[in-house]
């Protein structure tokens, strides 16, 4: 499903897509990947709500959190795996701020994909306190 800020049938997600998917043969493998590639290759930048969508952060190679989740719901859903968006407040070391993550679904289990630190991991959440959010929204497209 492409949404406006998630352009999941654009050529250049699929091209990355095939990219980086390539010789993994498993959903979860898939996921991981794509997480793993867009933690490692884009770099967070602070700035409020979508400026650039997953298409703009790609180019660019750097985005806040709501334009690095983009890109990691765009490939998702390129490659055939459900993925929405988690919007909470949440607890870092430096303080409290509102947040928003991709959640992929794989084997019948939402995994986290929190893709701004690499002290995460694909379904592990290690930079802010998972104890201490308030949840504001589920999201099949992020209304900001």
């Amino acid at each position: 499903m492409a949404t406006a800020n998630a352009e999941s049938t654009s050529s250049t997600i699929k091209n990355l897509v095939a990219s980086i998917i390539s010789g993994k043969t498993t959903t979860y493998a898939k996921a991981h990947v794509i997480f793993n590639w867009v933690r490692d290759n884009v770099s967070y930048s602070f700035y409020y709500n979508t400026q650039k969508g997953g298409l703009g952060t790609y180019s660019s190679r750097s985005g806040n959190c709501c334009d690095m989740v983009h890109l990691v719901v765009a490939p998702a859903r390129a490659a055939g795996i459900p993925a929405r968006y988690q919007h909470r407040t949440c607890t870092f070391s430096s303080g409290t701020y509102e947040h928003v993550w991709a959640q992929l679904y794989v084997n019948g289990k939402w995994y986290y994909a929190d893709a701004v630190s690499t002290r995460n991991t694909f379904g592990t959440i290690n930079n802010w306190n998972l104890n201490t959010n308030t949840l504001h929204g589920t999201y099949t497209e992020l209304p900001f």
